[in-house]
């Protein structure tokens, strides 16, 4: 859901901030943390679905979460689905 990042929550502290903001500030100082907003259909579904994806990566382990992202794939049919 493309908005998904932008939603209002309440946070921890009982303040009410965006979704990204409280990620961010509750698991920015232990995680390294990329997100995007993929469409599944590029990455083998069968469907046009949206979604935000988040990846954190622990500081100590030495990977960027952007290598931890799905790679495109060509677009499953309903045939290659259930044939």
């Amino acid at each position: 859901v493309r908005a998904f990042l932008n939603t209002i929550c309440t946070d921890i502290d009982g303040t009410n901030k965006k979704i990204n903001d409280a990620i961010f500030e509750n698991l920015g100082s232990i995680y390294n943390i990329e997100s995007k907003v993929l469409n599944f259909k590029d990455y083998g579904s069968n469907s046009s679905r949206t979604r935000t994806l988040i990846i954190g990566v622990r500081k100590d382990i030495k990977i960027s979460p952007e290598l931890l992202f799905p790679t495109k794939q060509k677009e499953k049919t309903i045939r290659d689905v259930i044939g």
